[in-house]
């Protein structure tokens, strides 16, 4: 009688069996573990979940109402368009921040855990942003102390000019050579402004003559004054002037003007400058000719 053997199963057969085996045990683990949550905290993950949206949702309301009130406030105060957005970005950062907070919160989420998601959300939009809100922040400032007015003309720092333009981000300024300078309002706020005169106070400009001691003080006085009838009352409300430095090297004298019209800035004094260098350098030569002749 003829016994058939059967081949036993090899090492490798074995290896793979028991892998796909154990494969199939995991994922039937896992699945069984989900049928097993949602039947004991089914409910409470819906309720989170729709807790969450509803934040999700009230947060979108909540921002476009609050957008909708600062623009309807800014407009019924006059507020330029620049502050109205700024206000209405100020808005929805804090707003997004908050909403953030509540939503880690009803996520189940630990107290320290959502306080620091919170914290790291707001810095990065700040950071991201802090060169626009400072702006912003200066440009509040610079609109609430009202240092200057449309109209005014101004030196902020080393730049001189009539303002034509302030909003939330930067001030706009026309310089006598007609150029238009903007400067932002961090800047301004950081600077020294030096205000020459508004609409409602008498507009006032100074200038600093020096004159080399050639002449006597009262030969200079009169070409002030000769200078001065050119000028006062037809084309300025009034001009003063003062010895106020004495050296061996000049005469430092005060000039001031006040003007009738802001324009008048960008062309008097440099005019009435001129003209007086020009009778200044005239005496100077009368003098020397006197010396010649004797």
């Amino acid at each position: 009688m003829k016994i058939l053997s059967v081949p036993s199963p090899s090492n490798d057969n074995l290896f793979i069996n028991s892998f796909w085996d154990n494969v199939k045990q995991f994922f039937q683990d896992a699945w069984q573990k989900v049928i097993d949550y949602f039947n004991t905290d089914g409910t409470n993950l819906l309720i989170t979940i729709f807790g969450i949206i509803l934040l999700l949702l009230l947060t979108l309301i909540l921002e476009r109402i609050t957008t909708r009130l600062i623009k309807r406030f800014g407009r019924r105060k006059d507020w330029a368009d620049e502050v109205i957005n700024g206000m209405a970005f100020i808005g929805r950062l804090l707003i997004l921040v908050s909403g953030i907070g509540l939503v880690t919160t009803v996520g189940g989420l630990p107290d320290e855990l959502g306080i620091t998601l919170t914290a790291i959300v707001g810095a990065s939009i700040g950071l991201s942003a802090t060169r626009t809100i400072g702006n912003i922040i200066s440009g509040f400032s610079v609109l609430m102390s009202r240092k200057f007015t449309l109209g005014d003309y101004v030196k902020i720092g080393n730049v001189e000019g009539v303002v034509i333009e302030v909003t939330v981000s930067h001030t706009r300024l026309q310089t006598s050579n007609d150029r238009t300078i903007i400067i932002s309002n961090q800047e301004v706020a950081n600077q020294e402004i030096i205000k020459y005169g508004t609409d409602e106070v008498e507009r006032t400009y100074t200038i600093y003559p020096a004159l080399k001691p050639e002449i006597t003080t009262s030969q200079i006085r009169k070409i002030f004054e000769k200078t001065i009838k050119k000028y006062s009352p037809e084309r300025v409300i009034n001009i003063k002037y003062e010895l106020i430095e004495v050296t061996h090297l000049a005469r430092k004298y005060e000039v001031s003007f006040v003007f009738d019209f802001v324009e008048d800035y960008f062309t008097i004094p440099s005019e009435f400058l001129e003209d007086l260098m020009d009778e200044y350098d005239k005496a100077v030569e009368r003098k020397k000719r006197r010396k010649q002749k004797k």
